[in-house]
């Protein structure tokens, strides 16, 4: 049978319990000083339905407020506790490491838009490279605006806008008792920039900084 994953963590005193997608038990499979947390599943990938996919997210939450974890994107589905367990030895460093790195902290996703001159129905070669090469120097601005949040962060990753309909999204890894801190920086900050709208979610689980995960 396969099992689905939701995460990867360490063995601890905290017991595992309660359910996954469709209300199939989480149990452990344990190897290597890891464990993943799994339930059973029949079938291929889950669809990414919107239900499902706010279910998944909120127990992937209930797991990360108990324990550490490297979580893994939805949808990771492995042929069963052989496959996992060659998993988790393959990956074992690399996941302590992840592991190690974001242990006590949280995901806080920051989407920032400003204002940007519409694309022309058409424009020359050199005029599309100019106008990218202007988004792309206007978001490195307001990148080095946002520094203050590094402070307050372990570390932070940012995606440039590829056109100007998009938004520019950074993701900040910040312990869990400084969000408050992070999120006053972060309003100072929306009312300081009156051309560059900020928004902030999470926090989350470290999904942008789970690289060793499966998916």
């Amino acid at each position: 049978m396969s099992v689905l994953v939701y995460a990867i963590a360490q063995p601890g005193d905290t017991p595992l319990a309660g359910y996954g997608l469709e209300h199939k038990p989480l149990r452990a499979i344990h190897a290597h000083a890891l464990m993943a947390i799994v339930s059973d599943h029949e079938a291929a990938a889950p669809r990414p339905q919107v239900e499902s996919l706010w279910e998944y997210e909120r127990i992937v939450e209930r797991i990360a407020q108990v324990r550490a974890i490297v979580p893994a994107r939805f949808g990771s589905v492995m042929d069963g506790d052989d496959a996992v367990v060659e998993m988790l030895r393959s990956k074992r460093e690399h996941l302590l490491t992840v592991l190690d790195h974001t242990r006590g902290a949280v995901e806080l996703s920051v989407r920032a838009t400003w204002e940007q001159a519409p694309e022309p129905e058409h424009q020359t070669g050199t005029g599309y490279m100019r106008a990218r090469l202007q988004l792309r120097s206007r978001a490195r601005e307001v990148a080095g605006e946002l520094m203050p949040l590094d402070k307050l962060s372990r570390t932070s990753r940012c995606k440039l806008p590829a056109g100007p309909e998009q938004s520019m999204r950074c993701a900040y890894l910040v312990d869990r008792e400084l969000v408050e801190d992070f999120t006053a920086s972060l309003r100072r900050l929306d009312r300081q920039l009156r051309d560059v709208e900020l928004v902030c979610t999470g926090p989350w689980p470290p999904y942008s900084f789970a690289e060793a995960a499966p998916a």
